[in-house]
C-alpha cells in the first residue's frame, strides 16, 4: 500500500468517526515515513479534535514535515498550545481503582498478586481521557513518538452489538476488558434469570497491561463483586477457564463469545476458548455416557425381592433438589431430617451457589457413589429424571400445582416402584390416572427442630419485634408481572391474556373468593373460548398455573398487603414486610425490611411478631401457617372457601354449632373462625383485638398450636408414608 492510499484510508476512518483508529494507526507508520506532511497533518488534527494536547505536542515537535504546515498556518501553533494535555495520572483514579480491587480479590484471592504488581505493570504506560470521556492507553520512549496500546472505551455503536433479548442469552464469556455497554448489558441480561439463578459470566484479558488500567478507569464494583463473575489475565485464560470448569461439573460452560479486545492476541483466546468448550462438552457427555452404562448394569437384576432385603433403615436416601425455589429446598432439607429421625440416612443434592445448575452427571455420580435405597422428588415424576434408573425406588411430594404433575402423562408415568404423598390426590387419580395405591394424600407440614417458641435473646427480639409481619418474595406488582409475562407469549395469544388480566382485576376489585385452581382454569378456558384460541391441554394448564393462577395470587396478597399498610400508616403499628423485591414495590416500600432466611431468622422473625399473616389463596393449612404457630406466634388468615367448606363463615359456624360437622380446614383447626377475615375492617377488628388483649391471643394460640404439634410434623408425615411405599416395592 502506498503512503498516498494509506492516508486515503485513514482520511476515510476519520471522516466515519473513528478518530483513535486514525491516531493508532498512524503513529504506528509515521516513525518509518520520515517525510508525510498530509498524513502527519491528519493525525495533528485528530489529536487536536480529541483534546489530547499533549500528544498534538509531541508530534508537532517530532515531525519536520509539520513545520511547513505550521509555517503555513500560523494559528496552528497557536491551537495546539491551547489544548489540554488530556493526560490522567494514575492517582486521580485511586478511589475507582480501590473499589474494583476490593470487589476483584474478595472472592479472586488468586489475583492479589497481579493486584500488587499494578504499579509495576503500568510503570511507563501513560492514561489518556479524550473530550468525549474515552480513555486510551499508551506509552512513549524518549525521542520517539508515542505508541498507542489500544482505547480502553469502545467506539463501537451498541445497536451493532446483535444479542439475545433477555432470558436467552446464556453464560457468557467476554474477551477483552474494555469501558463499553457489553459488560453491564450482558452482566443485567443474565442476572436473576429465575428467582435466584444467574448464568455464570467469564471474562478474559490476555494483557495484564490493558486489565490494570481498565481497573482505573470505570467503577466496576457493582459487577466484579459478584461470584458468578469469573475473571482470567494472562495469555493462559483458556487453560484456566479449562481447569475450572473441569473442577466444577455443575458449572455452566459459556454458550456465547464476545470478543470486543480488537487485537490479535484477543480474537487467538476467542479461538482456543472456544475449543476449551467444545472438547469440554464432548468429555462430559463420554462422562455421562459412561455412569448411564454403569447405572444400567448396576439396577438390571434390582427387583422387588432385591428391595425387600434392602429398603428399610439405615438405608441411604438421595433428595435432589434446587435452591432456586423459595419453599421446595427448605421442605427437602426437613424431609431429609425426618426420614434421618426415622432411621435412615439421608443425603442432599443441591447447588452450592446461584450460579450453579445440577447437572445430570453429577446427580449420577452421585447416584452411584451412594448406591441409595430411596430417591426423593418434590414435584417431580420419573419420567421427567432421565437419569433414574426405573427400578430405584421413588417418592414424590407433590406440593404445587404444576403442569408436569396435573395431567395424563404423568398420571401413565407411574411405576411398580413410584410413589407419590401431597396434595390433590383426588385430582390426580379420578383426572389423571395415578393409581390409587401408589398415592398417600398429605398436607405439608412443619419442621418443629427448625420452628419453635423457644427463648430469642435480646439481639434477635430487637432485630424482628414488631405488631404484624408478613414474608413472601411475591414482590412484583401484577401490573408488573402482566406486562412482562406477556412477552413470553406470541402476538395471537395477546387478547386472551389480556381477558384474563382484566377478569383478575375484576374478581379483586369486587372482592370474590374464588377457589384458586378451578378458578385459574375457568379463566383461561372462558378466554380461550371467547378470543377463538386452541389450546392443547398442556398449553391450557400451563396457562393456568404460571399466569392466571399467579395474577390471582399474587393480586391477592398484595391487595390484602395494602388493607394493612394503610392501618399501620394510620395506628402507628410496627408492620414488616421479609422477602425479595419489596423496596421497589411502589406503595409497600416504607414496610420492607429485606429477604430473610428460612430457619432460625425465619423463627425469630416470627416468635418476635404479635401477630403474622398467612395469606397464601389456597387455604389456611399451609406451611407459613404452620411455622407461624409452631414459633409461638398467632397467625391471621383471609378467608378461602375451601377453609370453611365453600360456605360463608357464618353458614359453616351455624351447621357447626348444630351438629352438622361439614367437611372443611376449619374442623381440623378449632374454631378457625376467630383469625379470618375478609375486609379491611375486619382485619382492623381482628388486629386490634389481639394486640390489646394478650390472655385472649394466647389462648386462641395454644389451642391452634396445639394441632400442628399433634398432626402436622415432618416425622409423623413420613411415619404415614414410608410404610405404604415400603409395601408397594418390595410385594
Amino acid at each position: 500500500m502506498t503512503l498516498e492510499q494509506l492516508t486515503d484510508q485513514l482520511t476515510e476512518l476519520y471522516r466515519s468517526g473513528r478518530r483513535y483508529r486514525v491516531v493508532e494507526q498512524a503513529h504506528r507508520v509515521l516513525p518509518s515515513i520520515p517525510v508525510a506532511p498530509r498524513l502527519a497533518e491528519l493525525t495533528l488534527q485528530t489529536l487536536l479534535e480529541l483534546k489530547l494536547g499533549g500528544p498534538a505536542r509531541e508530534l508537532l515537535q517530532l515531525r519536520s514535515d509539520l513545520g511547513q504546515v505550521a509555517d503555513q498556518h500560523p494559528k496552528l501553533k497557536q491551537a495546539v498550545d491551547g489544548t489540554p494535555n488530556g493526560r490522567v495520572q494514575w492517582a486521580q483514579c485511586a478511589d475507582v481503582l480501590r473499589r474494583n480491587i476490593t470487589a476483584l480479590v474478595k472472592h479472586r484471592t488468586h489475583l492479589q498478586e497481579l493486584v500488587d504488581s499494578i504499579p509495576r505493570i503500568l510503570s511507563g504506560v501513560h492514561l489518556y481521557c479524550t473530550v468525549s470521556g474515552y480513555y486510551y492507553v499508551s506509552r512513549r520512549r524518549p525521542g520517539r513518538l508515542r505508541e498507542w496500546l489500544t482505547g480502553l472505551t469502545s467506539e463501537d455503536n451498541p445497536a451493532n452489538l446483535r444479542l439475545p433479548p433477555r432470558g436467552q442469552l446464556g453464560p457468557t464469556t467476554i474477551i477483552g476488558t474494555r469501558i463499553s455497554h457489553v459488560l453491564p448489558r450482558v452482566y443485567q441480561d443474565t442476572h436473576h434469570l429465575f428467582l435466584t439463578y444467574s448464568h455464570p459470566l467469564y471474562i478474559l484479558e490476555p494483557d495484564p497491561v490493558l486489565f490494570a488500567a481498565w481497573l482505573h478507569c470505570t467503577d466496576l464494583s457493582a459487577i466484579l463483586d459478584d461470584q458468578r463473575v469469573y475473571v482470567f489475565v494472562g495469555d493462559d485464560g483458556a487453560d484456566r477457564v479449562a481447569k475450572l470448569l473441569e473442577a466444577n461439573p455443575n458449572l455452566t460452560p459459556p454458550q456465547m463469545f464476545i470478543n470486543q479486545s480488537g487485537t490479535e492476541p484477543g480474537a487467538k483466546l476467542t479461538q482456543q476458548i472456544q475449543q476449551v468448550v467444545e472438547g469440554l462438552c464432548s468429555r462430559r457427555r463420554d462422562q455421562l455416557a459412561h455412569c448411564l452404562g454403569e447405572i444400567k448394569q448396576r439396577y438390571q437384576n434390582r427387583d422387588a425381592a432385591y428391595w425387600s432385603k434392602r429398603f428399610k433403615p439405615p438405608g441411604r436416601v438421595l433428595g435432589v433438589t434446587s435452591r432456586f425455589t423459595t419453599v421446595l429446598q427448605y421442605s427437602m432439607r426437613d424431609s431429609l431430617q425426618a426420614l434421618g429421625e426415622l432411621g435412615y440416612e439421608s443425603h442432599m443434592l443441591i447447588e452450592t451457589k446461584g450460579h450453579h445448575q445440577l447437572s445430570e452427571l453429577e446427580i449420577c455420580r452421585k447416584l452411584l457413589e451412594l448406591d441409595p435405597v430411596m430417591f426423593l422428588s418434590l414435584d417431580h415424576l420419573r419420567y421427567e429424571l432421565p437419569h433414574l434408573p426405573k427400578n430405584l425406588p421413588l417418592l414424590t411430594w407433590i406440593q404445587d400445582p404444576m403442569a408436569n404433575l396435573l395431567c395424563r402423562r404423568a398420571g401413565e408415568s407411574i411405576g411398580p416402584f413410584d410413589f407419590v404423598c401431597g396434595h390433590y390426590r383426588k385430582r390426580c387419580i379420578t383426572e389423571f390416572g395415578y393409581p390409587e395405591d401408589a398415592f398417600v394424600s398429605t398436607g405439608i407440614p412443619v419442621s418443629t427442630q427448625v420452628f419453635h417458641d423457644g427463648e430469642m435473646g435480646e439481639a434477635s427480639l430487637a432485630q424482628y419485634a414488631c405488631d404484624v409481619s408478613f414474608v413472601s418474595n411475591a414482590s412484583e406488582p401484577i401490573e408488573r408481572f402482566f406486562q412482562s409475562a406477556r412477552g413470553n407469549y406470541p402476538p395471537a395469544c395477546q387478547p386472551m391474556l389480556e381477558m384474563i388480566y382484566g377478569r383478575v382485576q375484576e374478581i379483586l376489585a369486587q372482592d370474590e373468593h374464588p377457589e384458586m385452581e378451578p378458578a385459574a382454569e375457568e379463566l383461561v378456558r372462558l378466554a380461550a373460548e371467547q378470543t377463538g384460541m386452541s389450546l392443547s391441554p398442556e398449553d391450557a394448564m400451563q396457562l393456568s398455573t404460571y399466569f392466571a393462577y399467579r395474577l390471582l395470587d399474587w393480586g391477592r396478597r398484595q391487595q390484602t398487603l395494602e388493607w394493612v399498610a394503610t392501618w399501620a400508616r394510620r395506628t402507628g403499628r410496627v408492620f414488616r414486610i421479609y422477602g425479595r423485591g419489596w423496596e421497589k414495590h411502589p406503595t409497600l416500600a416504607d414496610f420492607a425490611v429485606g429477604p430473610i432466611e428460612h430457619g432460625d431468622p425465619l423463627r425469630c422473625a416470627n416468635r418476635a411478631s404479635r401477630l403474622a399473616l398467612q395469606l397464601i389463596p389456597a387455604g389456611f393449612r399451609h406451611q407459613r401457617a404452620l411455622e407461624i404457630l409452631a414459633s409461638g406466634s398467632l397467625p391471621l388468615a383471609r378467608y378461602c372457601s375451601v377453609d370453611f367448606a365453600r360456605l360463608p363463615i357464618e353458614t359453616f359456624v351455624k351447621e357447626r354449632d348444630a351438629g352438622k360437622h361439614p367437611r372443611g380446614i376449619a374442623t381440623i383447626f378449632p374454631r378457625l373462625e376467630r383469625v379470618v377475615f375478609r375486609t379491611p375492617a375486619e382485619f382492623e377488628e381482628l388486629a386490634e383485638r389481639y394486640l390489646t388483649d394478650e390472655s385472649l391471643r394466647q389462648e386462641v394460640l395454644t389451642e391452634l398450636r396445639q394441632v400442628v404439634l399433634c398432626d402436622y410434623t415432618y416425622t409423623g408425615v413420613m411415619r404415614k408414608v414410608i410404610e405404604p411405599f415400603r409395601k408397594r416395592v418390595v410385594l
